[in-house]
């Protein structure tokens, strides 16, 4: 018998792409003891940080622009494949060699995400050009399964490396810069057919150049605006950045309205995308106050995301197989209420004395340490369970609880991605799903700057009378209210005439 490779060539790129897209992750726990342990950045700093990814993904119709308006020696996608890569390869290494202030890690860091973002988009266009009834589903099947993959996989050795000092925080930086390498090996192997035909480069009126141009303006005054001066104020820099990208994703969005490429049932979908993607981000406090506050160590802390994917991956698995057959207007309005009263439960967490009490309960330990037990059978072998033993309660409910909100987040999002893809436009599939997807990332900046800047203003607490409450409980408060916005617009999203539904 011959022996078949079960992925053919651009089979093993949409892999390596989504794999790759999780992978960079690997750095995220070195980023925050680099920003805020070393370079001694505040809260409204990360957040800006954790946001100017997100705007690089937040552009994302750019990318296809650009792809079909300039091809390279009549190839359109191929030789961006080669570039996209370069462009986050390069950046990591500058953060690797020269990062040692905000500026100088926040710039390269936005540079990356513009190099992932586009990469992305190409990926993509290629799935889509190559779906067909046979395919399509594998193709998805193969991308998002490589995503996972990889967060599991970056996430197990994000605190792995760092907690047995494998490698230093810079080092994890260009391990970080290594992983794009891979798609830019797998480019060279994509097949494309090459224009020969002037006539297909014809370009659909959705496709302003002028929206290119002041693109690449809102980049330029967005680094202007980042570079520190004198008397700056943080805060109205931040939200000057995402003022003006603000604006320009306004602008196009009433063009692509005004051409009728996008109508007003598209429009009250993604205000709703919007809104529900819209929640004040509170990572960076959430990982000073396990880090530095109750002293969790680095290669356990770097577990509680691993746990939290496989709680991603077993949602994916219960979305398909139970939740995927039912109305999804119903289920994006039941995930929204159910995932927000199980975030509440985040409460808990915030006092160490009660967080231990609860965590040693029975029945929140054992089910703690047994989510956590694959993860620890890879790193301590046959001594996991004795290992798993010895921590405060508080690590076992945080177990418990991020596997439980790991399953919940990926039941609400994939009704959201099914939801944005049965709106989506028909003959119109690639450009306007990127512009869904900017959307969504859009409404994650809101978050992401909102919440630094909110929780450097209350992280001592309030007091309410009798009632006080401290910065994280006041967070986790924020957290689950604001997600609760989206079911504003869920009664104007129209859902019984979606162009792909059946």
């Amino acid at each position: 018998m011959k022996f078949k490779f079960p992925f053919n060539r651009n089979e093993l790129f949409f892999a390596a792409v989504y794999f790759v897209q999780a992978a960079v992750g690997i750095s995220a726990l070195a980023q925050f003891l680099f920003t805020r342990n070393e370079l001694g950045l505040d809260f409204m700093q990360l957040g800006v940080l954790a946001a100017l990814p997100t705007i690089s993904w937040s552009i994302k119709p750019i990318y296809g622009f650009l792809t079909d308006l300039v091809p390279i020696g009549g190839y359109r996608r191929r030789p961006y494949l080669h570039i996209a890569p370069l462009i986050t390869i390069f950046s990591w290494l500058y953060i690797w060699q020269f990062a040692d202030s905000f500026v100088s890690f926040a710039i390269p860091l936005m540079i990356a995400g513009i190099g992932m973002g586009f990469t992305d988009v190409i990926c993509d266009g290629l799935v889509v050009q190559t779906s067909d009834d046979e395919n399509a589903g594998r193709y998805q099947a193969i991308c998002w399964g490589s995503l996972t993959v990889g967060a599991i996989i970056t996430g197990f050795f994000s605190g792995f490396l760092l907690g047995r000092e494998i490698l230093g925080i810079r080092d994890m930086f260009l391990l970080t810069a290594m992983m794009p390498v891979i798609t830019f090996i797998l480019s060279f192997f994509v097949k494309e057919r090459r224009i020969s035909d002037k006539s297909e480069l014809k370009v659909h009126q959705a496709i302003s150049p002028t929206y290119i141009y002041t693109a690449v303006i809102a980049l330029a005054v967005t680094i202007l605006l980042l570079w520190p001066r004198p008397g700056s104020n943080p805060a109205l820099m931040s939200f000057g950045v995402i003022g003006i990208w603000f604006v320009w994703f306004a602008t196009y969005f009433k063009h692509l309205m005004d051409i009728k490429v996008i109508g007003k049932s598209i429009f009250a979908a993604a205000i709703f995308i919007f809104l529900w993607r819209f929640t004040p981000s509170f990572g960076a406090p959430w990982s000073d106050y396990f880090l530095n506050q109750v002293g969790i160590d680095r290669e356990t802390y770097g577990y509680f995301g691993v746990v939290s994917q496989i709680g991603w991956l077993i949602g994916a698995i219960l979305f398909a197989k139970w939740l995927d057959k039912y109305n999804i207007k119903k289920v994006l309005f039941w995930t929204i209420i159910i995932a927000s009263v199980l975030g509440m439960t985040q409460l808990t967490l915030t006092t160490p004395e009660v967080a231990n009490v609860i965590g040693s309960n029975p029945i929140i330990k054992y089910v703690g340490a047994l989510v956590a037990l694959p993860v620890f059978i890879f790193a301590q072998g046959t001594n996991a369970w004795a290992y798993l033993m010895t921590y405060d309660g508080i690590v076992y409910l945080n177990f418990f609880l991020d596997f439980f909100l790991g399953i919940m987040y990926m039941l609400s999002f994939l009704p959201l991605l099914k939801f944005v893809a049965l709106s989506t436009p028909r003959n119109l599939e690639g450009t306007n799903f990127a512009v869904f997807a900017s959307i969504m990332n859009f409404g994650l900046v809101f978050g992401s700057v909102s919440g630094g800047y909110i929780y450097e203003k209350i992280q001592l607490g309030i007091a309410l009378g009798p009632i006080a409450l401290n910065g994280l409980q006041i967070t986790v408060w924020l957290g689950a209210l604001t997600s609760l916005l989206a079911l504003l617009a869920l009664p104007f999203v129209k859902t019984e005439h979606m162009p792909h539904s059946k």
